[in-house]
């Protein structure tokens, strides 16, 4: 936040970095065509002379309780084009239902193809766009919609977003939907696997929420 940058100096973020930027807090990943056994030894060369006495003790997160609320936000600004959000919170990561959240944001956004869009801008005529993604951490995350709807046509959008949610959730989706799915996720995933940047990040992001250095490699083989 703005305040919090505002806030910051320079003996905070040395004793920040004395804090956190430690041997025992880090982990290393070498990503290429590379010999193993040079690069573990190349690795022990250049840090195992590191020491550290301090312990590392990593708090536990926040435990993010379900609201079963609704709260209504509205900003009023000179804009030619309303725009309208929804958002809901979601398992993170860690948890074992990440994938079906996957799921439901490709059936009900992917492009041109997903259903919001489809019932919103193609049948109904009552948006000029709509935009679904889901923001994944380690403990939760936030699913989001945003839509433009046209002109006095906000109350529609509403009404048609919160009967595809409650279609979704009583029928689920259908066996096509679900073959779609499989088939965008298999080709980004192995898309990313083309891209040492993004197969890292893949890595360790797989390694943080499984501590399974391998996870990501049964992924692959899977």
């Amino acid at each position: 936040f703005k305040e919090d940058l505002l806030d910051m100096n320079a003996e905070n973020l040395k004793k920040f970095y004395k804090k956190y930027y430690r041997p025992d807090r880090a982990t290393l990943f070498i990503v290429g065509d590379v010999d193993i056994d040079d690069a573990v030894q190349a690795a022990k060369d250049q840090f195992q002379h590191l020491n550290d006495d301090r312990k590392s003790v990593t708090k536990p997160f926040p435990v993010v309780v379900p609201e079963l609320m609704t709260h209504h936000t509205r900003y009023f600004e000179d804009v030619k084009q309303p725009q309208v959000g929804f958002y809901w919170t979601i398992p993170g990561l860690k948890s074992s239902d990440e994938q079906v959240v996957s799921v439901i944001d490709t059936v009900l956004g992917w492009g041109q193809s997903g259903r919001l869009h489809h019932v919103l801008v193609d049948e109904k005529k009552l948006a000029a766009s709509v935009y679904v993604k889901a923001s994944k951490f380690m403990e939760a995350g936030i699913f989001l919609i945003f839509i433009e709807p046209m002109p006095g046509k906000t109350e529609e959008c509403e009404h048609v977003i919160k009967q595809e949610m409650e279609k979704l959730s009583v029928h689920g989706v259908s066996k096509e939907e679900l073959e779609r799915v499989v088939k965008i996720k298999s080709k980004n995933f192995f898309q990313k696997m083309q891209s040492f940047a993004d197969f890292t990040y893949t890595w360790v992001q797989s390694y943080f929420v499984t501590h399974d250095e391998l996870d990501v490699f049964k992924r692959v083989e899977a």
